[in-house]
């Protein structure tokens, strides 16, 4: 089982999956469960959770200083 898999979703990891989600687009082979991975989340949360953003029922709340800031330390670059 995934470290954080059924954990409470934060701001911070709702950022990471959406930077996520650009970096792996539509049509990349395994995408969700290369973010699932990268999130340590189960490929049926990060699904569900990234239909949400996508229909905007979650909303990042970060200011634009933390999100710049947040970016800018953010690794993902480990997954492949």
């Amino acid at each position: 089982m995934p470290k954080n898999a059924n954990q409470f979703w934060t701001d911070v990891d709702l950022a990471k999956l959406a930077k996520l989600m650009k970096k792996y687009p539509v049509g990349t082979p395994d995408r969700w469960e290369i973010i699932a991975d990268v999130l340590e989340r189960l490929p049926s949360e990060v699904t569900k959770m990234a239909k949400k953003i996508k229909d905007n029922a979650y909303m990042v709340r970060l200011s634009l200083f933390e999100f710049e800031d947040f970016n800018s330390r953010m690794d993902i670059s480990g997954a492949s």
